[in-house]
């Protein structure tokens, strides 16, 4: 369709900038109900779990004693759990044979991180977690990520 004549004057709709980004992480970001942190174990104050404060008083005590009953069956780190067998679960990259493998830029560390990095793969070797492999064309770059206890984090980013 052509429009003979006179065009007529564009019309401007003003908006204000709004970015809900911001009122919805604060939504994401706060737990449904409060947490109470509850130490399990006297001998090491650091093994704690957070409960609802919800809960009614005998349901509360109920689920704190049987906790604490259980604090075994608990693995607070990658020495805690030694010898789990490979059968139980085994993470293997679904790489396809017929692309060839991507070598990432080789990242480097501040002194600080490269230790964090040493210390953390040193206690999966040790506890039997991970082997070590050589892959002559392959490299995926650590990725570290900081923790809201201020601990890191250590993960690997297969995409690429």
């Amino acid at each position: 369709m052509t429009y003979r004549g006179k065009q007529p004057a564009a019309e401007t709709l003003m908006t204000e900038s709004i970015d809900l980004h911001d009122e919805l992480r604060t939504q994401h970001d706060q737990p449904i109900e409060d947490l109470i942190q509850v130490p399990l174990s006297e001998k090491d104050p650091e093994k704690t779990v957070r409960v609802s404060s919800l809960l009614d008083n005998h349901l509360h005590e109920d689920l704190i004693q049987l906790l604490r009953e259980h604090t075994d069956v608990f693995a607070w780190s990658a020495a805690d759990m030694p010898g789990i067998d490979p059968k139980v679960i085994t993470h293997c990259l679904n790489s396809d044979p017929l692309y060839r493998p991507i070598r990432q830029k080789k990242m480097s560390f501040a002194t600080e991180r490269w230790q964090i990095i040493n210390e953390e793969v040193q206690k999966l070797l040790d506890a039997g977690f991970i082997q070590e492999v050589k892959y002559p064309d392959w490299l995926a770059n650590v990725v570290m990520v900081k923790k809201a206890n201020g601990k890191w984090r250590i993960c690997i980013d297969f995409n690429t």
